[in-house]
């Protein structure tokens, strides 16, 4: 949740990660993803903290297979508004123009991933490991889970 609340979203080309740091606040390109959300017309950034929020409750629960599910959903759910966006809008907007076509212009692009959208999906991958082991998977160790989700993630990227 931190990373979506605190750390820039994006990378633009011509700063550094370090350099991105000091504008987390700043412009439409180095703001946190809630910041991007709220004022800088980029509605998608919205929906991965619903996804946080339902992961966040999910640890609350008893450790269990209920977590588990819990866990799935969040995740599964962040997940998906995090890496659909980032796949099917570009600089520019809508990176296929069927897109454009069907839903219009948008009102801003996106640049590449920056500092807080890559810590969250580090988490968010270690979150639906965690809620794989809880339904009973790799004989439920948290640890195995999670690093066999980051290795197939970084397999299929």
């Amino acid at each position: 949740m931190g990373a979506w609340l605190a750390l820039p979203w994006y990378l633009p080309q011509d700063l550094s990660l370090w350099a991105s740091l000091g504008r987390a606040w700043g412009g439409a390109e180095t703001a946190s993803g809630a910041w991007q959300w709220l004022q800088h017309s980029r509605p998608w950034l919205a929906l991965p903290g619903v996804g946080l929020v339902l992961a966040a409750w999910a640890l609350a629960q008893q450790p269990g297979r209920r977590q588990g599910g819990w866990l799935l959903a969040g995740a599964g759910l962040a997940l998906t508004v995090l890496l659909g966006p980032a796949f099917l809008i570009g600089a520019q907007g809508w990176a296929f123009e069927p897109l454009a076509a069907a839903f219009g212009a948008l009102p801003a692009g996106q640049p590449g991933v920056g500092l807080g959208a890559a810590t969250m999906l580090l988490a968010l991958l270690v979150l639906l490991g965690a809620g794989i082991a809880r339904r009973g998977f790799f004989k439920g160790d948290l640890f195995v889970a999670a690093a066999v989700v980051l290795s197939a993630s970084l397999l299929a990227l």
